[in-house]
């Protein structure tokens, strides 16, 4: 890896989900344009977005060795996880399941969002994306992307209600393989783009 002190990154993140089947942005978008029809972004966030990529592998023993001579993975899990700032349930639905419906006001009628769940199993497959921002040492600013091509939210989540803080809504989502790509490229992606197209 050669030494690139431009690649040294303090950035926050933007979320979005989408439909499965979405169009990813392309490449050429700049950092914060305008991502493809279907593209979502879920709202503010008050904690760090973390990217995750794990795995657990399994390695034989032999008789002749004391330390393992191969190794193999035999599980792997693709993670995103943050808080949401915002105490507005259109998210809701997309990370936990059940329903939120907006009533709008009117005579006799105030405004508000109603989210309902339980009872029901199945979960909402979604695409997720991020964006973050890299700025080279000429100043120009790149973006930063990486896709979850198929998650489900991982567990629930608090509503902590406090006067010592603010009230946020944390979730994890969890990467599904997705078994039409190839092998070794079904779970997740990164882009980082380095240099602008020549013209």
């Amino acid at each position: 890896m050669p030494v690139d002190v431009a690649a040294i990154t303090m950035t926050n993140a933007v979320l979005y989900y989408a439909p499965l089947g979405t169009t990813l942005p392309a490449d050429t978008l700049v950092a914060g344009g305008t991502w493809p029809v279907g593209w979502v972004r879920l709202g503010l966030s008050s904690a760090p977005l973390v990217f995750a990529y794990n795995y657990e592998t399994k390695a034989p023993e032999i008789q002749e060795a004391m330390g393992a001579v191969k190794r193999k993975k035999v599980s792997e899990e693709g993670t995103l996880e943050t808080t949401m700032a915002q105490l507005d349930f259109a998210g809701l639905p997309q990370i936990w399941g059940g329903s939120n419906v907006v009533t709008a006001p009117g005579v006799g009628q105030v405004g508000k969002e109603t989210f309902k769940i339980g009872g029901a199993s199945q979960m909402p497959v979604r695409m997720w994306g991020f964006e973050g921002e890299q700025e080279d040492d000429n100043g120009l600013v790149f973006p930063v992307r990486g896709f979850i091509y198929r998650g489900t939210g991982e567990e629930g989540g608090e509503l902590e209600f406090s006067k010592e803080d603010w009230l946020g809504v944390p979730f994890k989502i969890s990467a599904l393989e997705d078994l039409s790509k190839p092998k070794g490229e079904r779970l997740l992606q990164l882009v980082r783009v380095t240099a602008p197209a020549t013209v």
